[in-house]
């Protein structure tokens, strides 16, 4: 059945992908001051450099204890190929509730900013 269905659940998923890569994108280019951009393009998840200087770890933590939205540090992952850097953010695109969570991250910021 699934695979009678390929096309259209593949449509499905990549364009919930780019509309959650499109809203990260631009929030990332609204906060330049705390983001670097993820050059990756990948739909599935984002890699982009956290610049604040409590470093991604406690970034990460601060944003699910306040304004529960779970973002994953990169130190928390390993890979064979090669040393993964400490100050990047893991962060899903791949659900329907990435563009909301996306505009709650943008809220937190506006708000830690002031």
């Amino acid at each position: 059945m699934a695979l009678r269905a390929e096309d259209r659940i593949l449509a499905r998923s990549r364009s919930v992908g780019e509309r959650s890569r499109a809203r990260l994108d631009a929030l990332i280019a609204q906060h330049p001051e705390t983001f670097g951009a993820d050059a990756s393009h990948n739909l599935a998840f984002a890699f982009p450099r956290y610049l604040g200087t409590e470093g991604a770890d406690r970034f990460a933590n601060d944003l699910a204890g306040r304004a529960d939205i779970l973002v994953l540090p990169a130190s928390l992952w390993r890979s064979r190929l090669g040393q993964v850097p400490t100050d990047h953010l893991r962060i899903g695109l791949g659900r329907l509730g990435a563009v909301p969570a996306f505009d709650a991250l943008d809220r937190y910021l506006f708000v830690a900013v002031q």
